[in-house]
């Protein structure tokens, strides 16, 4: 049976530090970790893809706006782990053993580096992400990062299937880190590639968009930010 852990936190916790916040998906690795492991759990399976391509339609429409986004995020989730049996840390083991055969480059060295800099001159490194918390740990460890924190979209087991419960996305992202104890106040190094993240990049004395390309996303970000937020490419 299925068994889906709560937020967690690695490490103790200080106030006083320099604190560093990370987005994880395309900022720590280059691809959006829920949903390659949804399009995983649905390309190897031929009635799931037949029912999403069904719910496709009701999914797109759901998405489309902020206050149903969630109902198409679970529909979606429903599709791709509904009727799995074994526990999730098994489910993981399998998505992360395709996952690094599937991608060249599963995680920007550019991060590491920039994580282990900061942690070797003593500041806090926190990683807030969309992706379920339960999915992230392994990723984190595999990946040999030892943050302080790490927050993540939280699930529940509900219709035999994993449920999101609580979001970890746009401004729900500080919401999250304040319910979990940490003072954005303290933040000092803020990385995304994302203009969603602009509600937890507000919080950060030193800004940093990672590989936006996108010339929307750099206006959206400049609007924001004028000329305090460096722009870097990591590979």
């Amino acid at each position: 049976m299925m068994e889906a852990p709560h937020n967690q936190s690695c490490g103790g916790k200080s106030k006083d530090l320099a604190t560093a916040v990370f987005d994880f998906d395309r900022t720590i690795i280059p691809v959006d970790l829920t949903k390659e492991f949804l399009k995983w759990r649905i390309a190897n399976s031929v009635p799931r893809f037949i029912l999403m391509v069904l719910f496709s339609p009701l999914v797109v429409l759901l998405m489309l706006n902020q206050p149903t986004r969630i109902y198409g995020i679970n529909l979606i989730n429903i599709v791709a782990t509904c009727g799995y049996r074994k526990s999730i840390f098994h489910l993981r083991h399998q998505f992360m053993a395709y996952y690094f055969i599937r991608f060249s480059t599963p995680v920007y060295k550019d991060a590491i580096r920039r994580i282990n800099k900061h942690k070797e001159s003593g500041v806090k490194v926190i990683i807030l992400s969309a992706s379920p918390t339960w999915l992230l740990h392994g990723f984190i460890k595999r990946c040999n990062i030892r943050p302080d924190h790490v927050i993540g979209s939280h699930q529940q087991v509900r219709f035999n299937s994993l449920i999101t419960k609580n979001f970890c996305y746009g401004k729900n992202k500080v919401e999250m880190a304040k319910g979990s104890g940490l003072d954005p106040s303290k933040w000092t190094y803020g990385y995304t590639d994302s203009p969603e993240d602009i509600p937890f990049l507000r919080y950060c004395i030193n800004k940093t968009s990672i590989n936006t390309t996108s010339k929307r996303a750099r206006q959206k970000f400049k609007h924001c930010f004028h000329e305090n937020i460096n722009n870097e490419i990591w590979h």
